[in-house]
């Protein structure tokens, strides 16, 4: 294992830790922290598998590293925070365990088959597990400031169990396309709103 361990592999483990730190500052009831952690989680999944092909530092086990960061990351953090912003809501308790098992699915099936390629270019079958996660780390940080009302619960139990059937739905979504193009935009200002409202 330990030759296996490399620059791109410890960048994904620096993921993992600070997906772990989320779960620790909801436990602390500080939801700001948690949202951030979960940004963290997605920067160094942005930049993993770019170092990888860069330092020529792809492998299995790092493949391997990255999906299990990404199950629990995308996986089960978000639910986890929405659960806390809506005060226990049983709603986003089931939209959670939609999105919890569509993210695991999701991950399971792109492990078996990974992309699709098309008039060349790249598509994932279904919406990304990180994709999904970012939409919903925009929205976390609106409701980080506000005790949510009636309305927000279910709209946010709705976002989860739509975002575990779209990560199931086999729709085909480009790879670095124009959505994740406009997520790289909208998470740092999501983070920066936390901080500065």
């Amino acid at each position: 294992m330990w030759r296996d361990l490399n620059g791109a592999s410890l960048i994904t483990s620096i993921g993992i830790v600070a997906s772990l730190c989320a779960v620790f500052f909801l436990l602390r009831h500080d939801p700001r922290w948690a949202l951030s952690g979960l940004a963290l989680a997605l920067a160094t999944d942005r930049a993993d598998g770019q170092l990888a092909r860069r330092w020529h530092q792809e492998s299995r086990f790092g493949a391997q590293l990255d999906s299990l960061n990404d199950a629990v990351a995308f996986g089960l953090v978000p639910p986890a925070i929405a659960f806390y912003l809506t005060h226990g809501s049983i709603v986003v308790a089931v939209g959670g365990g939609i999105f919890v098992l569509g993210a695991l699915w999701r991950l399971a099936d792109f492990n078996e088959g990974g992309l699709l390629q098309h008039q060349g270019r790249l598509y994932f079958r279904g919406i990304p597990t990180t994709d999904v996660a970012a939409w919903f780390l925009v929205i976390g940080s609106l409701l980080a400031k506000t005790v949510p009302m009636v309305g927000e619960v279910w709209l946010v139990g709705l976002f989860l169990g739509i975002g575990g059937i779209g990560m199931t739905s086999g729709l085909p979504y480009q790879k670095n396309g124009v959505a994740t193009r406009i997520l790289l935009v909208l998470v740092p200002l999501a983070v920066l709103w936390l901080w500065i409202h």
